[in-house]
């Protein structure tokens, strides 16, 4: 048996066995299986660069659905892919992209949801995208799953403002990279440039006695996606930053009589979601079509007793009718009006 191995496989020489790496001198016997780190570079690029563009969707519906269509996020498809989409153990990472422009974007909000006892998506956790559209949450609990919703309001150098749908990741475990979350202008790809919608509306708190109460009222502006069972689900819309989704009621000259009140504004997308069923053989997202369509929000507020998380009113939560920026169908005026509270 020889006792040393040529220059070229010396680090394939393993408890006296030899093993050829086939010039592959950068490579430790741990990873012998493995393509050079130039290959898994190109796979990285391929995924980040080879997002199928709005106008290549066009013929490929996911439902039977009017206006809907699929965008492919290529992550996980193959063996490297899996390997290159691995996160750690505790973590939800990724990057955002814009869908028009395949850029990454810098400020979004991404947030992670659960739902809560009702089914309804709840926000858990907050960040914002750093510079390459790189977000991540750590220190999350292995075995557990979130919905990743991300959406944007930004203002460009020129002055243009550019707003993106809320686009909804359903049922991501935790240890997941998400190489690509596409978010998608509210008036679609065609039309990049928008401003978000203001939802606006009074709150009002009255006590058992009939006389007005003070209470904290915490706002959400929800909209439907869907799991690829059919299955609805209500997420939570993150409002933009001119946002006031926490009030405080009080007695005012403007109130109802016998009443406490507030004010509020919620400024979310002139859209409704992009949505799609996390895999990682790849994730098929459901685009809203850029014509003209009905954008449906319901408001729902939640009341707690003045600096606690303790619930206040009877009930404690109110939830709007459908609320309409854009489309044709009836909307109301958000008004909640809570009674029962504690004077």
């Amino acid at each position: 048996m020889k006792t040393a191995c040529r220059r070229r496989e010396v680090e394939g020489c393993c408890a006296g066995k030899k093993i050829t790496l086939k010039r592959d001198l950068n490579m430790s016997p741990t990873h012998r299986t493995r393509k050079p780190w130039k290959m898994e570079a190109t796979l990285i690029t391929a995924l980040l660069t080879g997002f199928p563009t709005f106008s290549s969707l066009n013929t490929r519906a996911v439902v039977p659905t009017a206006g809907t269509v699929a965008a492919t996020d290529t992550v996980g498809g193959t063996k490297k892919a899996r390997e290159a989409s691995a996160a750690a153990s505790d973590s939800i990472s990724g990057t955002v992209m814009d869908h028009s422009s395949n850029q990454p974007i810098t400020g979004a909000t991404v947030v992670l949801e659960q739902p809560d006892g009702a089914g309804i998506d709840r926000i858990v956790a907050t960040t914002t995208t750093v510079s390459g559209g790189v977000f991540i949450f750590t220190g999350l609990q292995a075995g557990n799953y979130y919905d990743v919703v991300a959406d944007a309001s930004l203002t460009s150098s020129s002055g243009a403002t550019q707003t993106y749908a809320a686009t909804v990741t359903l049922r991501v475990p935790v240890g997941t990279m998400l190489r690509r979350v596409p978010l998608v202008p509210e008036f679609g790809d065609a039309s990049p440039n928008g401003q978000p919608v203001l939802i606006s509306a009074t709150v009002t708190t009255s006590g058992s006695t009939g006389g007005p109460a003070q209470a904290d009222i915490n706002l959400s502006a929800l909209q439907s996606a869907a799991l690829e069972d059919g299955t609805t689900v209500q997420v939570t819309v993150p409002p933009f930053s001119s946002s006031t989704p926490k009030v405080t009621t009080s007695p005012s000259p403007d109130c109802a009589s016998g009443t406490s009140c507030a004010k509020y504004v919620l400024s979310v997308p002139s859209s409704d979601p992009v949505y799609g069923t996390f895999h990682v053989s790849g994730t098929n997202y459901v685009i809203p079509t850029p014509e003209p369509a009905e954008v449906i929000y319901h408001i729902e507020g939640k009341a707690f007793l003045p600096g606690t998380n303790t619930p206040d009113c009877n009930p404690s939560t109110q939830t709007s009718g459908q609320v309409v920026p854009r489309g044709t169908l009836p909307s109301m005026i958000p008004n909640l009006d809570f009674t029962g509270c504690q004077e």
